[in-house]
């Protein structure tokens, strides 16, 4: 695959960056606390750049009390930060119909989370793929070094904002990453409601008919998130949630 200057300059850029993990003879152990390193790094940059942004000329979108936490956190980290086009942005809102009455591009409810297909140029993907990192490998990192960054910064927005992607469903396995965000608010919700028996009610707003196909896989995989949130008080590491909701 061919690469623009500048998207050939964003790999090398991450090559750079990641280049203590491809050091020769490095144990599991060094990995990790390597890994972990970066990961701190991507997270101190990018609040360092919202710090920037904040009051800047976009500053009133994320002030607007008419556009939802998830909706703000999503144009803040995909629109604004990564500046990824829409085309390549595959999204399903979902929205409570219950908690409230407010409107949403049409649909009643409050939007409390966003499942996101995404397919587009990832330079990390492609670091990783020259550094030689499997396919494994690869979902390891993407878990450990490049998640949090992304919730830290969706938590700018609100603090209550969980950033989750499904690992069984991320590149290179496939050929797009699944990946979203929910309100713990919400998340408790849908876990009471479980223990309970009780259906959830939800409406959805897709960005186009291809995304109906996966709402229902992962609003499942939102339950089993729900229903481990209220049993233990903590959201489940993303691999243990995949093979739980066999999805």
């Amino acid at each position: 695959m061919g690469f623009t200057k500048e998207q050939a300059k964003a790999v090398y850029q991450k090559i750079e960056l990641l280049s203590p993990l491809a050091r020769k003879g490095i144990s599991q152990n060094e990995f990790v606390q390597e890994a972990k390193k970066i990961e701190h790094t991507i997270a101190a940059n990018r609040l360092a750049w919202y710090d920037e942004i904040k009051d800047g000329d976009y500053s009133h979108y994320l002030r607007d009390p008419g556009i939802s936490d998830i909706q703000k956190a999503f144009w803040l980290i995909y629109g604004y930060k990564m500046q990824i086009p829409q085309e390549y942005l595959g999204h399903a809102n979902i929205y409570d119909p219950v908690d409230s009455t407010d409107t949403d591009g049409g649909i009643s409810g409050l939007n409390m989370a966003i499942v996101i297909q995404a397919k587009n140029f990832c330079p990390y993907l492609e670091a990783f793929k020259t550094m030689g990192f499997d396919a494994n490998t690869s979902k390891w990192l993407c878990k450990n070094v490049l998640e949090k960054p992304c919730e830290v910064l969706a938590q700018k927005v609100n603090p209550d904002i969980i950033f989750f992607r499904h690992y069984s469903k991320v590149r290179p396995v496939t050929d797009y990453c699944i990946e979203g965000m929910v309100h713990k608010t919400y998340l408790g919700k849908l876990g009471r409601n479980i223990q309970k028996g009780e259906v959830n009610a939800i409406n959805y707003g897709y960005s186009d008919d291809g995304m109906r196909e996966f709402t229902q896989e992962h609003f499942a995989m939102l339950n089993v998130m729900a229903d481990e949130f209220v049993r233990t008080g903590k959201v489940p590491e993303a691999p243990e949630l995949v093979l739980r909701a066999k999805c």
